[in-house]
């Protein structure tokens, strides 16, 4: 819901990107995961496009339970997640790839494509249940740490791999491959986690940061019924002129910008048009076989998002950066 475009001189909706104050518009944001419906105001700058939450909740764990898709994972969920980050890194198994068309994870290709060593320390910020690490990890990759507030402790995956309840800003150490997967989003201040990537880079190291942006169909067609808007766990979602800008301010220079978005954007945001939250009995994700949308359409969704990615107008976005 778009609340007015008005002239906000007052500072209240201040853009903490880049500091303008004047002709932001306000919407207001349902929370549509679990399908709670508690709406949050949100802004979008009118200067530099990034669209963010007015208010950070004050007690943000109550929006992240059990049942979040990235920390705790059921037994089904994590065989599932094993089988399609099997075939995201090797390409190999019919049924990883079944699931991978249904939920891709983009996040592995990354370090193949970007010739990523064995020998890389590489870094997972936000990495939830660590299904990333794990995988890398049991692909001869032998230094690699994920990290999350989230999580409820410090633990060890099956493959050796250190998971650490902690925060970016206050890790300390080298690193010569830092990922943001899709955690980004959902810090407070974007730019100490820009800093704070920076001071943990070697001299040629490199950092991903995989992001939804506004820069997309999805936001323009969709609006508060976007499906990555995720009130209120997303308190950034940036254009990709405000990732720049932001990428500048810490010193960063970005050497790449992809866009890798998946057909979630799509039956996602019509599921949340229809009133139909991410994991009711109706939606995809819980129920691939649902019937809230034909062979036909699914296969439309699946056409439609190749061409959004081709014509850059995705609704994700991977930033590659370099010191």
């Amino acid at each position: 819901m778009n609340l007015n475009n008005s002239d906000t001189s007052s500072g209240k909706l201040r853009c903490r990107i880049c500091d303008n104050k004047r002709g932001n518009s306000r919407y207001r944001v349902r929370e549509m995961m679990f399908g709670t419906r508690e709406e949050f105001d949100y802004f979008q700058c009118a200067v530099c496009g990034c669209l963010q939450i007015e208010a950070f909740p004050v007690e943000m764990s109550r929006y992240y339970p059990e049942a979040y898709y990235s920390l705790t994972p059921g037994t089904v969920a994590k065989l599932a997640h094993y089988f399609r980050d099997e075939y995201a890194f090797t390409g190999k198994g019919l049924l990883g790839r079944l699931v991978f068309e249904l939920f891709p994870n983009d996040a592995l290709k990354y370090v193949s494509r970007l010739d990523v060593p064995p020998t890389a320390r590489i870094l997972d910020v936000g990495c939830g249940s660590g299904s990333v690490v794990d995988c890398l990890t049991r692909h001869g990759y032998d230094n690699v740490t994920g990290i999350d507030p989230f999580i409820n402790a410090d633990r060890m995956l099956r493959s050796d791999a250190l998971l650490k309840k902690a925060s970016i800003e206050y890790l300390e150490g080298q690193w010569d491959f830092i990922m943001f997967n899709h955690s980004m989003e959902h810090m407070q201040d974007p730019l100490l986690a820009f800093q704070s990537a920076k001071r943990l880079l070697g001299d040629d190291g490199l950092c991903i940061v995989r992001i939804p942006t506004v820069s997309s169909y999805a936001w323009e067609h969709y609006s508060t019924d976007w499906v990555q808007l995720d009130a209120p766990r997303h308190f950034f979602i940036f254009s990709v002129h405000s990732i720049e800008l932001l990428s500048a301010k810490a010193g960063m220079r970005v050497v790449e910008i992809t866009n890798d978005s998946i057909p979630l954007q799509l039956w996602g945001s019509e599921q949340y048009q229809r009133d139909i939250s991410l994991f009711s009995k109706q939606s995809l994700m819980t129920n691939p076989l649902a019937r809230t949308f034909s062979r036909a359409e699914k296969k439309m969704f699946k056409r439609r998002t190749c061409e959004l990615n081709e014509a850059g107008q995705g609704d994700q976005i991977a930033v590659v950066l370099e010191r």
